[in-house]
């Protein structure tokens, strides 16, 4: 994962979500917004592109995830 989307995520408010519990935090669109938002203008244009599917990666296999604790150290990778 590019170095600017792990900040993005690791720094982004998690809200009423918990740091660790992807699905709360994919399913909340201020959340994924935030972040989206902060590697617009964080990240590099070249990778941006890599940072959003990082994101996207992240979000599609917390919505797999049997519960929010099988994954809670991926966004902190």
């Amino acid at each position: 994962m590019e170095e600017c989307a792990k900040t993005c995520i690791e720094n982004t408010s998690t809200g009423s979500c918990s740091p660790g519990d992807e699905q709360c935090l994919c399913a909340s669109s201020s959340y994924t917004q935030a972040v989206g938002a902060c590697i617009e203008t964080t990240c590099q244009q070249g990778d941006i592109a890599a940072a959003d599917q990082a994101l996207e990666a992240i979000c599609a296999q917390a919505v797999r995830a049997p519960s929010p604790l099988t994954h809670s150290r991926v966004l902190v990778r």
